[in-house]
């Protein structure tokens, strides 16, 4: 045998070795979000009926391998608020704190706009293309006050059942029904 045909006997081996690892590695072994001890609480801001502060508590978890998040959304089947005179089912999670940073059930009603701001100036991060390592704990709150949706008759009641947390990450979506704690 000439060492021309051996050499290329042998990329070509190599080249369907690689070609097999890659077909692995991006089709059969994807990363898997699992998402731990989520929590979505609800107070309503009782000097203002039309305002609501939230708070959603997750634990994301990375199995299998790493994943990067896209997108965070929390949705409702109803229309649950409303932003620039539009009103909204879904709204997009942007930024994040370290879990628990924030705790609903102590802050006080009158302090919790400035409390949020202050922490998510210096500590907040952004959930898209957040990174969770494979077998990783990420644990994360998301804090925001939402304004309710004014309808003829005043002002609609938050929704008490139907909510959802859809987390697109890598090709993927993992939608998670949550029940809300609503706090008084």
């Amino acid at each position: 045998m000439k060492l021309e045909t051996l050499a290329a006997f042998g990329g070509f081996i190599l080249g369907i070795a690689n070609l097999g690892f890659l077909f692995y590695k991006d089709f059969l072994v994807k990363g898997e979000l699992e998402l731990l001890d989520d929590e979505l609480l609800i107070r309503p801001e009782n000097r203002y009926p039309q305002f609501y502060d939230i708070q959603i508590n997750l634990r994301l978890h990375a199995k299998k391998d790493n994943i990067h998040i896209k997108k965070v959304l929390l949705l409702n089947k109803t229309v649950f608020t409303n932003r620039e005179h539009h009103n909204l089912k879904e709204i997009e999670l942007y930024r994040a704190i370290p879990y628990r940073k924030i705790d609903l059930y102590d802050i006080k009603i009158e302090n919790y706009l400035n409390d949020v701001d202050n922490i998510y100036d210096r500590q907040s991060f952004s959930l898209t293309d957040m990174r969770v390592e494979k077998r990783a704990l990420k644990s994360i709150s998301y804090n925001a006050r939402l304004s309710g949706v004014r309808e003829m008759d005043g002002w609609e009641l938050l929704p008490e059942n139907g909510w959802k947390l859809k987390v697109l990450y890598d090709k993927t979506e993992l939608v998670k029904t949550l029940t809300p704690k609503i706090i008084c």
